[in-house]
């Protein structure tokens, strides 16, 4: 009988173990195939950011598929398959009188020919990478101010196997609408100062009390131009530094200032880089966070200006030509800018100052520093062609015996005890009977649970409003928390019962919990520092008030943490990936 239980055993063990693995597969939870790895990533930007009265803008989602998986294409009208469609609204300056293009843009799309049908369909496909554009056209008499664009994008993915569920890919767009014309004009020289009529940022005349031209601006705001490599590749690509410092009090306005008034108060900083030169700009200024100032409204609308104080850097990406001479290279970059006086709203005339740079073009093909910006790692596309749409042989085998170890220990872990029960039945009568002890575990339980479903509405509370104003706090949740437990405590002392028919053990145990209440009312002190499991399990405190000596914290966004790190200089920037559980 023994034998036969031991070879049953050793039969059925097995197959409990490799049961989560098939069904794992089953539910293609496999990196690479599906599961915890997206079949189709977005991109959704707007070019150009910036836009006239009447001028013609995209919005542009680029797509790109895991090897062997495909979108549907806009066109496509099969009986099954979900086609990919753009749903856009507009709010904000001129969303009124925007109007969109009446197609969409995108690649030839692939035909499939399904033959599981009682007809074979033919199914309208877009696979790898691509972009599908969706024009729109600004109402001319639109007012300068931000047009904010709401794009959804509903698609599905398939491959010849299986398709993923429906899916949803939103963002939230902004044009800054200008009262420019929609070709940008060259940056103005600088008058004669004698003939310029200067204004302060609010638009007041202050004549005479102004700087008499470029020389005072000068002394209110020194730059200091460099490139990031000393020696660039032909082709390659590197990052002018502009480091900026403004005399105390006096700011310059940022890149991304925009002045509703016509003509506009203020001008933003550009840096222009004229043609036939080694090299050209490549992309868009990064620069630290500017702060708003609002200077009031003068008729067209409020003038909040976006200024940039004390020090900083601006950033611009630069690309050598791949015919550019070999050898030391001399880079000539124009400035605009205004500097003003933040007290008085005094402002120096608009000044253009031209710098040079140098730096050594090479031929011969360098690391991977010398073809990116220092610091900053290649984008994803620029990866070996042979290796996109997948992963490593290697890496797949590492990841499939990761899931069959953890799925294997899953099932030994769910099926060890009740064979062990089944070879050794006598160990059931070595187990506890259920008795009262049984009931005073239900109740703590009960308060335990309570505790959890606190914690879970916070989590709901968190996400959805989004990091502000939650209707539990960090000080309420800790209270609520310790008259959990106080009362959990309570309840094993045994006070209800006057001490009576209650154990040492559940005394000890009650005396416990009733610490842990204590602690929780220590912890929910304003300023009260709180262990590391603490604060994992409580939510977020309030948002501190902006200090500039301080790290900046961005929250989910990377390309936004290293914008900022980059802005900042030598300024800590920390990037929170833990969401909201």
């Amino acid at each position: 009988m023994k034998h036969r239980r031991l070879m049953l055993t050793a039969v059925l063990l097995p197959l409990f173990m490799t049961i989560p693995v098939f069904s794992g597969a089953q539910f293609d939870l496999v990196p690479g195939q599906g599961g915890d790895k997206e079949h189709a990533s977005w991109k959704i930007t707007l070019e150009p950011a910036k836009l006239a009265p009447g001028a013609h803008g995209e919005i542009v989602a680029s797509y790109q598929t895991t090897k062997g998986w495909y979108l549907y294409a806009p066109e496509h009208a099969a009986s099954t398959g979900m086609p990919t469609s753009i749903k856009i609204s507009f709010t904000g300056s001129g969303a009124a009188g925007a109007k969109l293009d009446k197609k969409l843009i995108y690649p030839a799309p692939k035909k499939k020919v399904l033959e599981l049908f009682d007809e074979p369909e033919t199914h309208l496909t877009l696979e790898g990478k691509g972009q599908i554009r969706q024009g729109f056209v600004v109402p001319k008499d639109a007012p300068a101010g931000k047009l904010e664009v709401k794009v959804a994008l509903s698609y599905m993915v398939c491959s010849d196997l299986l398709c993923d569920p429906k899916a949803v890919a939103t963002e939230n767009l902004v044009a800054m609408i200008g009262g420019a014309p929609a070709k940008k004009a060259a940056p103005a020289k600088p008058k004669d100062p004698a003939a310029q009529q200067e204004k302060p940022a609010a638009g007041i005349e202050l004549g005479s009390l102004l700087g008499s031209g470029p020389a005072s601006a000068a002394k209110h705001a020194k730059f200091e131009l460099k490139v990031s490599q000393a020696e660039i590749q032909r082709g390659g690509t590197a990052e002018l530094i502009v480091r900026y410092t403004m005399a105390r009090n006096w700011y310059i306005y940022s890149p991304d200032h925009i002045s509703p008034s016509d003509p506009p108060l203020g001008r933003p900083f550009e840096v222009t880089i004229p043609e036939g030169q080694v090299a050209t700009g490549e992309g868009e200024l990064t620069f630290p966070p500017s702060q708003k100032k609002n200077m009031g409204d003068f008729g067209a609308g409020p003038e909040i200006h976006s200024v940039l104080k004390n020090t900083g850097e601006i950033r611009l990406p630069l690309r050598v030509s791949k015919n550019a001479k070999l050898g030391k290279q001399l880079l000539k970059i124009e400035l605009s800018f205004m500097a003003c006086e933040e007290k008085t709203g005094i402002c120096d005339p608009p000044a253009t100052k031209t710098h040079s740079v140098s730096f050594t073009v090479s031929e011969k093909t360098g690391s991977e520093s010398t073809s990116t910006p220092s610091g900053v790692k290649p984008p994803p596309d620029s990866a070996d062609p042979s290796e996109a749409g997948g992963q490593q042989p290697s890496a797949k085998k590492k990841s499939l015996f990761r899931i069959i170890l953890g799925m294997g220990i899953f099932g030994l872990t769910m099926a060890t005890p009740f064979v062990l029960l089944a070879l050794f039945p006598g160990w059931l009568k070595s187990m506890p009977r259920s008795g009262v002890w049984m009931h005073t575990v239900k109740v703590f339980l009960g308060f335990l649970e309570i505790a959890a479903a606190l914690k879970f509405f916070s989590n709901a509370d968190i996400a959805y409003f989004g990091g502000e104003d939650f209707l539990i706090s960090r000080q309420l949740f800790l209270i609520l928390w310790a008259a959990i437990f106080l009362a959990a405590g309570i309840y094993l002392v045994g006070i209800h019962r006057l001490f009576k028919n209650v154990s040492l053990p559940r005394i000890a145990s009650g005396l416990l919990v009733t610490t842990l209440s204590v602690y929780f009312f220590t912890c929910s002190a304003p300023r009260a520092e709180l262990d590391r499991l603490t604060t994992a399990l409580a939510p977020p405190p309030p948002p501190a008030p902006e200090d500039s000596s301080k790290p900046v914290i961005v929250k989910d966004d990377f390309d936004e943490g290293i914008r900022q790190a980059k802005a900042r200089g030598d300024k800590l920037t920390l990037i929170n990936f833990t969401g909201f559980t």
